[in-house]
């Protein structure tokens, strides 16, 4: 569709690693399709043949297309370069799939077409097993499940899973939120993960109506599922139909929930440069009067021109008896009650994507009753209004590459009264030399006006009115090819009356063929001359440990001073089949009480969990 990336890469060792991405941007890892690779070194250097099945990339192995994209790219550590079969120009990603080049001839005999029916069935059943507790003795706990995946050749993939289990799952990063609103954290159960393209518009991290890990969540704390079903559809004549819905059973104060989102779209054939589609969202509980409906219409043009333009307008209603709705991760609430009669919003999104000059504008409405049950909506009655200009001249000249110059303004009104809340203007300057080095320096002003009383830290209460700001920071980015590479960056900005200053710094190394350590620390202090100091630090710690080709470790640790808790996450994956595998995780999360406790620390959760899965593809 000259829109959806699917990426297969590999390195002289032989690892795997796949990826979707979609509208040269929104990139996802270890979605874990089905294909094989291998590899031989030689003196003159590394030969890789990929073997990918048809079914993998979504077509019918009976009647594949003419044509599809492709593009072929390498990493050359050494030169910090990439190397493209077919060139992504500045500002383009690699995953810019609307520039990809053709290969033609999959239809051929010479295309080696897959001796395998339209029609695809894969069992994909799993068993766990563990221990789980906290500084009580442990329980066991056990449970059994299938995932059922249905192909049609390109015209229809569904799954269909029962007693869902994402044991297996990464787990998020200690963060820390000293804003009002909420954060927004990725996907990473590989059930929402699969075709997800079909769903994304609006705003990503911003104002999207569908948010997935609100499906099988409430508060941050899972949610068991009972079952679910998606549906991906793409016909030839540029029609795409998506289909998500998801039953979970009762847990605490969450009653018996239905979630249910459904996809339209037509993508126009010739270079599929524009789209109109629409969208419905439908979380039900147990009372009648316990819903959110979302509904509306987008539209889309991609180009091949460097324009972008995407609109969007939806409304949403709510039932009298819906509960509050959901917080944000570490912020307020960012949305009312909500109201049965439609409640409007629109987004706009225009970019130019020059290769010196890039001018962008975003412009949202949420009208103060607007709500997205299923969605993530970071700020509703506002009128926002974003924009700004992007200059990045190639300098080719004293071991300079570029010279990258953002100038933006941001400005947010009351929904309903277009009162001025908010203004910021900044700027930032970067310089990327050939080797890979790079600094930044930023600078800002602008005023926030707090309608309401919040907390940040412990209990430092900030209080309703107008506040001034000026920000500045520096980063220094080291080359990320090396065997040793990090970040390093220094901020300041005005807080709500005093002063917010601290910084961040990230580590990596890859000591030794198949291991990989990431480390980051942030650090941040507010100043306050009538008020309570604010003290955070979080801090991550990733290894990776390629044992084989087959056999993966990947260790997790995180601390947040702020939330007095740490966490310990291990995973060590097989896959001893293409599509099966076995896991086991284990979790551990300790608390640590406050001064009037004593400082003393518990186990909070200890859970260790074997995991199998068998693929079996019945047709």
């Amino acid at each position: 569709d000259r829109r959806t990336t699917l990426g297969f890469a590999t390195n002289p060792l032989g690892a795997k690693l796949d990826y979707s991405a979609v509208e040269d941007g929104k990139f996802r890892v270890e979605v874990d399709f089905v294909w094989d690779v291998a590899v031989v070194r030689t003196k003159s250097g590394w030969t890789a043949e990929m073997r990918i099945p048809l079914t993998s990339l979504g077509l019918d192995p009976s009647a594949p297309p003419n044509a599809i994209g492709l593009n072929i790219t390498r990493d050359h550590a050494k030169r910090n370069a990439t190397y493209d079969w077919a060139l992504m120009p500045a500002p383009y990603s690699p995953t810019a799939a609307s520039l990809y080049g053709t290969l033609t001839g999959l239809a051929s005999p010479a295309g080696g077409t897959e001796r395998q029916g339209p029609v695809s069935v894969a069992l994909i059943p799993f068993t766990t097993l563990g221990l789980s507790g906290g500084d009580e003795a442990l329980e066991r706990t056990g449970n059994l499940g299938m995932d059922l995946k249905l192909g049609a050749g390109a015209a229809l993939h569904a799954t269909l899973t029962t007693n869902t289990d994402f044991a297996q799952a990464d787990v998020d990063d200690r963060v820390v939120n000293l804003d009002r609103f909420g954060l927004f954290l990725p996907e990473k159960r590989d059930f929402f993960l699969s075709d997800v393209e079909v769903f994304e518009i609006g705003r990503r991290e911003v104002t999207q109506p569908l948010y997935t890990r609100l499906f099988g969540l409430a508060g941050g704390a899972p949610v068991p599922i009972l079952a679910g079903a998606k549906v991906a559809s793409r016909f030839d004549n540029g029609l795409r139909l998506g289909l998500l819905e998801v039953t979970t059973r009762p847990e605490g104060d969450t009653p018996w929930t239905s979630a249910l989102a459904a996809r339209l779209e037509y993508v126009g054939t010739e270079s599929a440069n524009w789209s109109v589609g629409t969208l419905v969202t439908h979380r039900q509980g147990e009372r009648a009067d316990d819903f959110n409906v979302v509904y509306g219409l987008d539209a889309g043009y991609r180009g091949p021109a460097p324009w972008l333009v995407e609109l969007s307008a939806w409304a949403s209603q709510t039932g009298a008896g819906a509960p509050d709705p959901e917080t944000a991760t570490g912020g307020t609430d960012t949305a009312d009650a909500g109201s049965d009669t439609p409640a409007p919003a629109v987004v706009l999104k225009v970019l130019h994507r020059g290769e010196l000059i890039r001018p962008w504008l975003d412009y949202a409405f949420l009208h103060p009753g607007f709500r997205a049950d299923l969605g993530f909506v970071r700020r509703s009655d506002v009128h926002t209004l974003d924009g700004g200009v992007a200059i990045e001249p190639r300098i080719g000249a004293h071991g300079i590459e570029t010279v990258a110059t953002d100038v933006e303004a941001h400005v947010v009104a009351a929904g309903t009264r277009a009162d001025l809340l908010d203004w910021r203007v900044q700027s930032s300057v970067g310089v990327q030399w050939d080797d890979g080095w790079n600094v930044t320096a930023s600078a800002g002003y602008g005023r926030e006006t707090v309608t309401d009383d919040f907390t940040v830290g412990r209990d430092t209460a900030i209080l309703a009115g107008e506040y001034d700001s000026v920000t500045g920071g520096l980063w220094v980015f080291t080359p990320s090819t090396g065997t040793v590479y990090g970040t390093l960056g220094v901020e300041a900005r005005g807080y709500y009356g005093g002063v917010l200053a601290g910084g961040a710094v990230t580590a990596g190394t890859k000591p030794a063929t198949g291991v990989a350590l990431d480390l980051d620390l942030d650090y941040r202090h507010a100043f306050f001359d009538n008020n309570e100091d604010v003290d955070t630090i979080a801090t991550n710690a990733r290894l990776a440990l390629g044992i084989t080709t087959a056999v993966g470790v990947d260790l997790y640790g995180g601390w947040s001073w702020l939330d007095d808790a740490a966490s310990v996450h291990a995973r060590l994956r097989y896959t001893y089949l293409p599509g099966s595998d076995i896991y086991f995780v284990y979790q551990l999360g300790v608390e640590v009480e406050g001064p009037d406790s004593g400082e003393s620390t518990h186990v909070a959760s200890h859970t260790g969990l074997l995991k199998i899965t068998v693929r079996w593809d019945a047709l």
